[in-house]
């Protein structure tokens, strides 16, 4: 997905392109342009998007002769993965190659301007952006219904709402898209992960690439054959094709090597500076407390915040530092006060209210050069407040949760349709009940360290008594808690289906 500066403000239509179907579309000088394959003709048109014929065509020829696995970075709603679905549809393998997605698939002006540090504008795209992101369900959905009434959604193994960074992925692939690397700062934080992501062999494919400059700092962080750069032979164009030879390496997860320790006197400076942009911050917004609900994926948060909402607590529900990722490679600076400026733009009555995931706590203690020995003084940014701690205690349950979500991109929903079934996948599964496990004990030592100790709310005790656990809540943040609203607009997702995928999944263990 490109970020909004890059954003071009209309989309190419479909030419009809014609050319020869060759088992090698590369020449001595790269990817031969007149050896590319016809992009083949849709039930529906090819999705809104900024890739022009002649890049959907490298995509769709590419993707027809990889073996896999495929992974994209960056499906926006479905324009490049519509030419790689059709390439593995058309392809010779058999079993078709696995193909997965991933998105950070913004639904809301909210989350748009917390994640891009600008206001989402309606006129950008020519309008399709904003209708996407304002979508039901946001731009993921969009992308599903795409690839759904184009026949091709069943080409797709996974499609993942999340930061390839911070998702647990399993696999080592054969063939990458990548269009989430648009300068040096992004390139310095994504490549590393996206390169442990290859297989021994693979093919990468960068979008937003247009100088050999630039070609030249990704491949440094490969083991390039040959490259083709398409701006050195269509002006307009601007992918990057790699192919990549590395040794056999352990499959890591992305983002798993921590980066290396800063000097004291870096992350001196660096708390000094984030200190100064906070208090000048929040004073400029009037805020006089804080309350914090820290969780873990799928634990029932988005339940809680809910609740809290209705009865008198806005605010919980948005993880205002999930982008916190963006600031850990400058100093802070101006970037950093827009962004801590546009977390608080909507507080309410001097309370900041907000929901803090463990892997954005991390990022921002990153960001504001506190370490595991500093855990109270980043605490003490937020002073005074009140934490919440919300946990899940069936762990298993909340692990086939957390990974359905990322397969379907159905994170909340307020409808009534059934839920999509994802094909089940024990490794996966696992990985997430790995990270979930490993997030609530890292909380645990945040707490224990930064000596708070916060109000903790178990999801299932507080489901079998509503009324009294919810007037307790209540009552420990100091709100009305007589006649408590107990009604919110979320529907549970859990079903049948998330039933079965738990007892296959701890059925499996047995034999593991």
């Amino acid at each position: 997905m490109l970020p909004p500066a890059q954003t071009r403000s209309r989309s190419f239509e479909m030419a009809d392109i014609e050319g020869p179907v060759l088992i090698d579309p590369w020449d001595k000088d790269g990817l031969a342009l007149d050896r590319l394959d016809p992009l083949p003709a849709l039930p529906f048109r090819y999705p809104d998007g900024w890739m022009r014929p002649i890049e959907l065509r490298i995509l769709y020829t590419l993707a027809r002769r990889s073996a896999g696995p495929v992974l994209e970075v960056g499906s926006w709603i479905g324009r490049s993965s519509s030419a790689i679905a059709a390439g593995l549809r058309d392809g010779v393998c058999d079993p078709k190659p696995v193909y997965d997605i991933i998105d950070f698939g913004p639904c809301s002006a909210a989350e748009w301007q917390q994640r891009f540090g600008q206001k989402l504008n309606i006129e950008m795209g020519g309008g399709h952006v904003a209708a996407a992101v304002l979508h039901p369900g946001g731009s993921m959905a969009v992308l599903i219904d795409n690839m759904r009434r184009n026949d091709l959604l069943g080409h797709v193994t996974s499609i993942i709402r999340g930061d390839v960074l911070e998702t647990p992925l399993g696999r080592r692939y054969g063939m990458i898209f990548c269009d989430a690397v648009h300068g040096e700062v992004e390139a310095k934080r994504t490549m590393p992960a996206i390169a442990a992501l290859a297989a021994e062999r693979a093919l990468f494919v960068f979008d937003d690439v247009t100088t050999e400059a630039f070609a030249d700092t990704i491949c440094s962080y490969l083991k390039p054959v040959r490259r083709f750069l398409l701006s050195g032979k269509d002006t307009y164009g601007k992918l990057l094709v790699v192919e990549h030879h590395a040794p056999a390496a352990p499959a890591k997860p992305a983002g798993s090597a921590p980066r290396p320790v800063p000097s004291l006197e870096t992350a001196r400076q660096r708390r000094a500076a984030a200190g100064a942009i906070w208090r000048d911050t929040f004073a400029a917004h009037g805020i006089e407390r804080s309350v914090i609900l820290a969780s873990t994926f799928r634990s029932g948060s988005t339940y809680v915040s809910s609740l809290l909402a209705a009865n008198g607590l806005p605010g919980l529900s948005h993880e205002r530092f999930a982008d916190a990722w963006r600031h850990i490679v400058d100093p802070p600076g101006e970037a950093f006060g827009a962004f801590l400026n546009t977390a608080l733009s909507d507080a309410h009555g001097g309370c900041f209210a907000t929901k803090l995931m463990w892997p954005h706590l991390a990022r921002l203690a990153e960001a504001t050069g506190h370490g595991r020995d500093e855990a109270a003084d980043l605490g003490a940014l937020f002073r005074p407040a009140r934490w919440i701690q919300v946990c899940r205690a069936d762990k298993v349950a909340q692990a086939v949760s957390f990974w359905r979500a990322k397969m379907t991109g159905r994170w909340q929903v307020y409808a009534t349709e059934a839920e999509p079934e994802p094909e089940y996948d024990f490794l996966a599964i696992r990985n997430a009940l790995h990270e979930i496990e490993l997030g609530d004990r890292l909380w645990d030592d945040f707490f224990a360290r930064a000596g708070i100790e916060p109000l903790r709310v178990t999801y299932e005790a507080l489901v079998a008594d509503l009324p009294g656990g919810l007037s307790e809540l209540l009552s420990a943040l100091g709100l009305p808690a007589e006649v408590p609203a107990e009604r919110v607009g979320l529907r549970r997702q859990r079903d049948s289906y998330s039933k079965a995928l738990q007892e296959r999944f701890l059925g499996d263990f047995y034999r593991v």
